[in-house]
Parts: structure tokens; C-alpha cells; sequence
């Protein structure tokens, strides 16, 4: 690093240059920096530490060699910008022992924003705050050398944690994932403004860490809202990705072993009129009654996955096994029972192992959070082929998905043809078509 000294010159006629001294004290001792005396008026110092104050002085020399005593003492202190400060810390995980202790982990910050290893780094800083969207206030100071910390915590009530690096520069990085001080470890990716979070709890927590990962590397999860799609019955629209944090590249697939992600998002406060909740539901100008529903998009278009509403935060969330994805929070009309909401591809799909349309998924609408009782796949003989493997569970006002992969019972791709699915719950049979094209 370096710092730029400059200073007006002499007026004095004998003066034939300058000599600069530094020092890592206004008292002294100083130390001369320029072999030569200087003819110009301006130099740069280079080779510095960010973040260490140094002190310079200035004299003179005539033509004769005669050095003047020095004066003009001046500080300044090498800073790197803010733009190049350390990367967030990322492995964050926590634990609470049974005996009410709260401990804290993470993996070293080796690099700054810019991927240059020369991050500088002070020091780590815990913040805590009694909510998990924050405010998050200072609660200690760790060594740049150490990766851990732990305090004793009581609960209830629950608390949430955050780290945070600091360079010699007093740059401090982007917040870490926040983790929650409970028994079950749990770990949270945070949109920027706070209104979409993706929970990841027990195996999950330990997925997206370097030791547990299939990337062998941390995972870092970025929830980015975008308001610019935020039209008509859009109240909300979002993109999760996930990136390499030791690698900096984007991971395009994450999959968990089951549906346990947690997506939460808030969509109160993106009510626009003539919308407004009379008690439980919204109303749209005193006429149709409306909820809201999550919509995934599936990489041709956005499927409704609809969601267990809280009332009372505003949240509307569900669980999955593949969180990564644009969604979006809609208004969309209520459904009053168990029935077929959507289906994709539709109806035709082509399974053969290339990643593209290699299985179709029966979305169904699920109000009364009901069980099925039976997802099966035949022939047009009648013969059972497969059965449908459930996925997302969206709760309560939800919708469940079912796929079928294509495949028969002992994992050999069916022949193309038409095929007759046949799904009951409540008491009702919903009977339909698909055909598998090769």
C-alpha cells in the first residue's frame, strides 16, 4: 500500500531539493525514504501496511549539500478501499449445548471481494439480535486467527447471530448466513431487504458446509429480490442461487436428500391497492375473495406451488429438497377443495435421461392439507406401472406436487404411449392422461 505526499515549493532561491523522513511516531526517530534529494514536489510512498499511521517530515538542501532541520510533520494512514473489503465468512454454523451454551464456527476469510488474497484481515465480529430480521447489534471481538466462539445463552427467548470480518483498514465485510441459537442447528440465507429467507435445519445446516458438501467447498446462498417483475397480481418475485465459496462459481443444482429447506417470504408489505386483508384473506375492491400463492419457475414457465400462510407475520412459505430457482409471491383465488391446479410439462414428456422434460409433475391443490391415498401410473390396459413420488408439501392453503420419472417399478424407462394417472384423496378420484414421447 502507499500514501502520495505533496507540498508547495520553496521559495527560497538556494533550495536545490528535498529529502522526506518518515516515522511510526510524531516524536520520532525518523528515518530518510529518498536516496537523492527530490527536484519535484510531489512522492509516493510505497511498500506500507493499511491500516498503521505514519508520520513524515520534510527538509531541504542547497546547492552546497547543507540540509535544513526538519519540520512540516505530517500523518497519514494507508487504507484499501471499501470495495476491496473481505469476503463474508461463510461455513457459519451453530450449536447450543444442554447446558445453555451457544457456539459458533466458521471457515477462514482467506480473500477479499475482489478474489485477491490479500485480505488484511483484524479481527472477526459476532452480532446478535433478539429477531431474525434484525437490528443485529456488536456483541464481541474474535481473533483473525481463530474460527470460533461461544457464550452462554439463555433461551427462551431465541436469539440469532451473524459474523462478520474486519480488515486492518476498518473494512467490514458483508453480513455472513445468520444462525439461530436453538437445539436444532439452524442456518438462514437472508434477501437484502429482508423479506425472503431460505432456512436450512440439522443435515441440511451441515450441507452447505465444506466438510458435509458434494462440492467439497462451502456453499454460499444468495436470495436477490427483483422488484422490476413485481407487476400486477406480483407481489413479490425473488432468484436463489448458490456459488462456490472457496471457488467464487455459480453451483446451478443444490438437491437435498428430502423436502426440509424451508422458503419463507414476506408478503405484507408488498400489498399494492386496491388490495387490502379483511381478517385472513384479501379482497380485492370489495368483490372476489384472494389469497397468495408461491410460484416456482420450472425453466419454461411459473408453476403455482401455493404456500402455508401466517397471518399474522404476513409469511407465506413452504419446504422443498431443490430450493434454488426464481419464485414469486401472487395473489391468486382460493381453491375450496382437493383438485388438479396444474400440470407440466403438459401432458407430454420425454424421459430419457438428457435433464430436459425427463419427468412430469401433477400439481394439485390441497386446502385441506389432505392426505393421498393413492398416486398411481397404468397402462392402457389397466396394468400398474408406477407410482408417483411426492414432492413439495406446501402446508396448509398449499398444493402438493407429484412426479413420475418416467420409469416402471423396477427403474426401466417405460415405452412411449399414453398412460393413465389416477390420484385419490378425500374420497375423490381424479383420473387423467399423459403421454410419454421418445
Amino acid at each position: 500500500m502507499q500514501v502520495t505526499l505533496d507540498w508547495d515549493d520553496s521559495t527560497d532561491p538556494t533550495v536545490a531539493g528535498y529529502f522526506l523522513y518518515r516515522s511510526l511516531s510524531g516524536a520520532g526517530p525518523f528515518a530518510r525514504i529518498n536516496a537523492t534529494a527530490l527536484t519535484t514536489s510531489t512522492y509516493v510512498d510505497t511498500g506500507l501496511t493499511n491500516g498503521v499511521t505514519y508520520f513524515y517530515g520534510i527538509t531541504t538542501v542547497d546547492g552546497s549539500a547543507v540540509e535544513s532541520a526538519i519540520i512540516g510533520i505530517v500523518s497519514a494512514t494507508p487504507r484499501k478501499p471499501f470495495s476491496s473489503r473481505p469476503q463474508e465468512p461463510t461455513g457459519v454454523f451453530g450449536t447450543l449445548s444442554s447446558t445453555g451454551v451457544f457456539s459458533i464456527v466458521w471457515t477462514p476469510v482467506t480473500m477479499d471481494v475482489t478474489l485477491s488474497t490479500r485480505v488484511e484481515l483484524a479481527s472477526y465480529r459476532i452480532y446478535k439480535s433478539s429477531a431474525l430480521e434484525g437490528p443485529f447489534f456488536y456483541r464481541d471481538t474474535v481473533n483473525p486467527l481463530l474460527t470460533a466462539w461461544q457464550a452462554p445463552e439463555l433461551v427462551p427467548p431465541t436469539v440469532w447471530y451473524l459474523v462478520r470480518a474486519m480488515d486492518t483498514s476498518d473494512n467490514e465485510s458483508d453480513d455472513s448466513m445468520r444462525v439461530e441459537a436453538t437445539s436444532v442447528p439452524t442456518t438462514y440465507a437472508v434477501s437484502a431487504d429482508e423479506t425472503a429467507r431460505v432456512m436450512f435445519t440439522g443435515n441440511d445446516a451441515l450441507a452447505i458446509r465444506a466438510t458435509a458438501s458434494e462440492q467439497g467447498e462451502d456453499i454460499r446462498i444468495v436470495v436477490d429480490r427483483k422488484s422490476v417483475e413485481e407487476q400486477g397480481t406480483v407481489l413479490n418475485s425473488y432468484e436463489i442461487k448458490s456459488f462456490g465459496a472457496a471457488s467464487g462459481s455459480e453451483i446451478k443444482d443444490i438437491k437435498f436428500a428430502r423436502p426440509t429447506v424451508a422458503l419463507q417470504f414476506r408478503f405484507a408489505k408488498g400489498l399494492r391497492a386496491p388490495y387490502f386483508k379483511p381478517g385472513t384473506a384479501f379482497r380485492y375492491a370489495g368483490s372476489t375473495l384472494r389469497d397468495v400463492g408461491i410460484f416456482w419457475h420450472n425453466r419454461v414457465e411459473f408453476v403455482k406451488f401455493g404456500g402455508k400462510i401466517d397471518d399474522q407475520t404476513g409469511v407465506v412459505s413452504i419446504k422443498t429438497a431443490s430450493p434454488l430457482g426464481k419464485y414469486q409471491v401472487r395473489q391468486v383465488l382460493r381453491a375450496g377443495e382437493f383438485s388438479i391446479a396444474q400440470i407440466t410439462p403438459r401432458k407430454i414428456f420425454t424421459p430419457n435421461g438428457d435433464g430436459v422434460n425427463d419427468e412430469i409433475i401433477i400439481f394439485l391443490e390441497n386446502p385441506n392439507d389432505s392426505v393421498i391415498s393413492q398416486a398411481r401410473v397404468f397402462d392402457l390396459t389397466g396394468a400398474e406401472v408406477a407410482d408417483f413420488e411426492q414432492g413439495i408439501v406446501a402446508g396448509a392453503h398449499g398444493v402438493i406436487s407429484l412426479k413420475w420419472n418416467g420409469k416402471d417399478r423396477i427403474g426401466n424407462y417405460v415405452r412411449s404411449g399414453v398412460y393413465v394417472y389416477q390420484i385419490k384423496s378425500e374420497g375423490k378420484t381424479l383420473n387423467g392422461t399423459m403421454v410419454v414421447a421418445r
